[in-house]
C-alpha cells in the first residue's frame, strides 16, 4: 500500500500480516496518570443504551498473573486547515496541519521524548502522517490504509448546518445508530470497526512475539479512534459518538494483555495537558 506523502522522516507502508518484532520494551508500572488502575479485574457498571442494556460484568484484562503485552499510544491528527467552520472530514478531501495543528503535534512529541515507543503506525491520511512524523521526527512512520477515517460519502466536505439542510433528517437517523447505518454513500461505524478490529489483532498478535511491553504509538482520526476505544473495551458500537471524544493531537493510552478479541484497560483518555507544559509517561 503506497504512503500517500512524503515527508522528511522515513516512511513505509504497512504490509498486511508482516510485522517484524522490535526490541521489547521495560515493563510498565502503573502509577501517575489518568484513569490508572492496578492490573487486576475491574469490576464494571452496566453500560449501553436504553434498548441495549449491557448487564453487569467483569472486564478480564490485566489480571495479577498477566503481564501488559501491548500499550497503544493513541492521537488523533492535529488541526487542519478545514476544521474551521467544522465539517465531516474523511478520506475524500486533502487537508494540511495548520501551524495550531503542527505546534500541537510537537508538543505530545516533547511529551512523550522519553518514552520508548518501539514503532510508529498512522493512517496514509496527509493529516495523520504529518501530525506521527512530527511527534517522533527520527523514526519510521508505518501507514495502515485500516487506520483511515470514516468514510463520510455525501456528507465530506459539508457543515452540520448544510447537512441537515440537503439531507432532512438523515443526521438524526444516523446519530441514533452510526454502527448500523452509514452516511450517504459512505461507511456505518460496522464498516470502519471491521478494518480495526483486524488492525488490533494483528499487532496484539506481533506483541505476543515481541515479548513483553510491547508499546506503539498510533495516529488515527476522530471517529476511527472512537471506533477503536469501543473494539478495545469492549463498548457498544453504536455508542462511540456518546461515549468518547477524541481532540486533536491528544493523548489516549489503552493497555492490552493477551486474549481474544484483544481488550484493554484504559490508562489515559483524551489528556492534552502537553498543551499546557506537562511531559513524560504520566500513566506509568
Amino acid at each position: 500500500m503506497p504512503s500517500r506523502s512524503r515527508l522528511a522522516s522515513p516512511i513505509r507502508t504497512l504490509t498486511v500480516g508482516s510485522l517484524p518484532g522490535d526490541p521489547p520494551s521495560p515493563r510498565a508500572v502503573p502509577g501517575r496518570g489518568l484513569a490508572v488502575r492496578d492490573e487486576r479485574r475491574v469490576r464494571r457498571p452496566p453500560v449501553g443504551t436504553s434498548t441495549q442494556p449491557r448487564n453487569e460484568g467483569v472486564y478480564a484484562c490485566c489480571e495479577p498473573h498477566d503481564t501488559p503485552m501491548l500499550t497503544i499510544i493513541l492521537t488523533r491528527h492535529g488541526e487542519t486547515d478545514k476544521s474551521h467552520p467544522e465539517q465531516y472530514l474523511g478520506q475524500r478531501i486533502p487537508a494540511a496541519l495548520t501551524e495550531t495543528g503542527r505546534a500541537a503535534a510537537r508538543a505530545l512529541g516533547e511529551r512523550l521524548a522519553d518514552v520508548h515507543i518501539g514503532r510508529v503506525f498512522s493512517s496514509p491520511l496527509t493529516r495523520a502522517v504529518e501530525t506521527a512524523a512530527l511527534i517522533r521526527p527520527t523514526e519510521e512512520v508505518e501507514t495502515d490504509d485500516r487506520l483511515m477515517e470514516a468514510d463520510y460519502g455525501d456528507w465530506e466536505g459539508h457543515t452540520l448546518e448544510q447537512i441537515e439542510a440537503g439531507w432532512p433528517g438523515e443526521r438524526q437517523h444516523w446519530e441514533a445508530d452510526p454502527a448500523s447505518f452509514g452516511t450517504p454513500n459512505g461507511e456505518s461505524g460496522e464498516d470502519v470497526a471491521r478494518r480495526v478490529r483486524a488492525s488490533l489483532e494483528e499487532l496484539v498478535a506481533w506483541a505476543a512475539g515481541a515479548g513483553p511491553g510491547a508499546r506503539v504509538l498510533l495516529v488515527g482520526h476522530s471517529t476511527l479512534n472512537r471506533v477503536l476505544l469501543c473494539e478495545a473495551l469492549g463498548v457498544p458500537l453504536r455508542d462511540y459518538r456518546r461515549r468518547f471524544k477524541q481532540d486533536w493531537a491528544n493523548l489516549t493510552v489503552l493497555r492490552f494483555a493477551q486474549g481474544h478479541p484483544p481488550r484493554a484497560l484504559l490508562l489515559v483518555a483524551n489528556d492534552v495537558s502537553h498543551l499546557h507544559g506537562i511531559s513524560g509517561a504520566t500513566w506509568d
